[in-house]
């Protein structure tokens, strides 16, 4: 997979069949956090760190990009870390 930043938004393309999908800026900086902190509760840490918004509803924008993400086959997460 190739993963670039656009403006704050980014694209992916699955080099296997051509797919592109694309993120929001919100969405992008959800993305790149896994590579910044390695797992989903640090992940979630940060991002509430950085919004105020309730951590329920912050663990279900996470939880349904994790599950989203794992439907396009471009994540491989451990079900004890997605709820």
């Amino acid at each position: 997979m190739q993963f670039q930043i656009l403006k704050g938004e980014s694209v992916e393309l699955r080099v296997t069949d051509g797919t592109h999908l694309g993120l929001d800026e919100a969405g992008t900086g959800v993305w790149e956090l896994p590579m910044a902190h390695g797992d989903l509760a640090a992940v979630f840490e940060q991002m509430l760190r950085e919004c105020d918004v309730e951590p329920e509803r912050r663990a279900a924008d996470l939880q349904g990009l994790i599950h989203e993400r794992q439907g396009q086959g471009l994540v491989d997460v451990a079900p004890s870390e997605v709820a």
